[in-house]
């Protein structure tokens, strides 16, 4: 018995014949037919709307440009493109290039500088060409492949795409989850869309991104450069470095970035899980946190025991004494007998992180120290005469982020200073980051490096009697201007001459900087 198909059903099945054939550019492969469009995505963060598109047809034999482009621009804020007539591209290869600003999902504006970003891809096979990263710097290595490595289309992609994601370091399960993927994985992939190979491109895009839009575009080009001919990058601290220097990024921050930006302009995006690659790229060069030292530098009249905490579990401790070698820290470190003197240098180490920065700290055992007993009416005179020597301590500083640690002066006849560090600034609010004082000559200089920068304190005295109880005036420049740094008092040693204290005020703080010092035996 034959069955009679309905009209109605048989236009309907015709109709789907067609929308499948004629509208199917998203991503799937059509070796046959002649679609209308080639559409995609640009994105670092998505380009804005107006970038030059430019599609250049490419000889077969050579994937050299045959001197026929076509050119369009994006039409979105997403860096959608749509070239209509795709009939008019008659080459089977073509090479994509795009010319725009982006959004910056670090800084969550718009780029300052535009980017160009690239992409090569065989028209017989996808009319979805998404541009990117990935797609940039696999370019060269997927056309060298083919024309000097006689491999095919599908051979060059696959190659490239593991030499690629293996240079960027990516977990090797990852690589082997992405044979799965159609050929053209990079060409395919989508910040705004969920899934493990989006989420790759997106926490890449990031990185690269922690750059100037100048530097993007310089990483892109030096890293497809490199791997060209071999698909090896010959510099892998390169790549380190690029995770090392984003130890900084705020994934959070990121997050939000984006999730507004895409918000405001469609429905249709879910942001892809890249914190865990951001985590899994920087964990190995995020260093652990510094022990800390249960007693603070200073001097002591009494035994002492000091201990060594560390910051997060599963942390070893390896401690130093007096600049030996590093010892693993188990039991409290007794220091103890008249007049020691003891440097203790520290730093923690947690799996799968890089060793933290040393940390050291200073003791003395002085049983005749009291604090209470500072002379403060020395003549200058008698205070050059007393101070020859080196002397160690701590400061007690009004700022919580100033280090009281690694105080060291030597003081020659002639009260003059030399240039040991004496303290250096935590990162703070107004973007100080590490910054030094220390003595040269008779100078207390000011900087941000190992090398002292700007003049802060001449030595001098102003007092009329002479005594070293005495003001210090002068200014440093903190960047933006002249500051006033303020005045150096109160420079007063002990009864038995082995103690100093003087103190630094600053117009800025209510209270003094005091420097609590011991001579070093000889």
């Amino acid at each position: 018995m034959t069955r009679k198909i309905g009209f109605p059903l048989l236009l309907v099945g015709i109709l789907f014949i067609f929308i499948v054939t004629g509208c199917g550019g998203g991503g799937g492969s059509t070796e046959t037919g002649n679609p209308s469009y080639v559409s995609g995505v640009v994105q670092k963060g998505p380009f804005y709307k107006g970038a030059t598109v430019v599609i250049k047809e490419l000889n077969d034999a050579d994937l050299q440009p045959s001197g026929v482009e076509h050119t369009t621009q994006t039409a979105s804020d997403l860096g959608e493109f749509n070239f209509v007539n795709r009939a008019e591209i008659k080459s089977t290869y073509v090479e994509i290039s795009v010319t725009g600003t982006f959004y910056n999902e670090i800084t969550g504006i718009r780029s300052f500088f535009p980017i160009t970003l690239n992409a090569f891809a065989n028209l017989a096979r996808t009319q979805q060409i998404n541009v990117n990263i990935l797609t940039t710097i696999a370019l060269k290595r997927e056309k060298y492949l083919m024309v000097q490595g006689g491999k095919t289309y599908d051979e060059a992609k696959i190659q490239a795409r593991n030499e690629i994601l293996t240079v960027f370091k990516l977990p090797d399960g990852i690589i082997s989850d992405m044979q799965d993927e159609d050929t053209d994985t990079f060409l395919h992939m989508d910040i705004g869309r969920d899934g493990v190979k989006n989420a790759v491109l997106l926490s890449l895009s990031i990185v690269l991104g922690n750059y100037t839009a100048q530097s993007i575009s310089q990483v892109m080009q030096t890293i497809g450069n490199d791997i060209e001919r071999d698909g090896v990058i010959d510099d892998p601290q390169y790549v380190d470095q690029l995770y090392q220097n984003s130890e900084d990024l705020n994934s959070s921050r990121i997050r939000t970035n984006l999730d507004q930006f895409f918000r405001a302009i469609t429905a249709g995006f879910i942001i892809p899980n890249f914190e865990q690659f951001i985590e899994f790229y920087i964990r190995p060069y995020v260093k652990s946190p510094a022990p800390i030292f249960s007693l603070p530098t200073a001097t002591y009249n009494q035994d002492i025991s000091v201990e060594l905490y560390d910051v997060k579990a599963n942390a070893a401790i390896y401690y130093s004494v007096n600049r030996g070698a590093p010892m693993l820290y188990t039991d409290p470190i007794a220091i103890s007998g008249n007049q020691t003197v003891m440097t203790i240098s520290a730093y923690a180490v947690r799996p799968n992180m890089a060793a933290s920065d040393p940390v050291t700290s200073y003791y003395f055992i002085d049983y005749a120290y009291d604090p209470a007993h500072y002379r403060t009416n020395m003549t200058i005179g008698d205070y050059q005469s007393s101070i020859v020597g080196t002397w160690v301590g701590h400061m007690e500083p009004p700022a919580s982020y100033l280090s009281p640690d690694n105080v060291q002066i030597t003081f020659d006849g002639s009260m003059q200073y030399t240039g040991q560090k004496i303290s250096q600034f935590y990162g703070d609010s107004s973007g100080l980051s590490i910054v030094y004082y220390g003595w040269v000559g008779s100078e207390l200089y000011y900087g941000t490096g190992a090398a002292y920068e700007s003049k802060m304190i001449d030595i001098y005295s102003l007092n009329p009697n002479g005594t070293a109880v005495s003001n210090f005036l002068n200014v440093y420049n903190n960047g933006g201007g002249t500051t006033n740094a303020g005045r150096l008092d109160q420079m007063a040693m002990s009864d038995d001459l082995n103690h100093l204290r003087f103190e630094l005020w600053s117009n800025a703080y209510p209270t003094p900087i005091t420097f609590i010092l011991t001579r070093l035996s000889e």
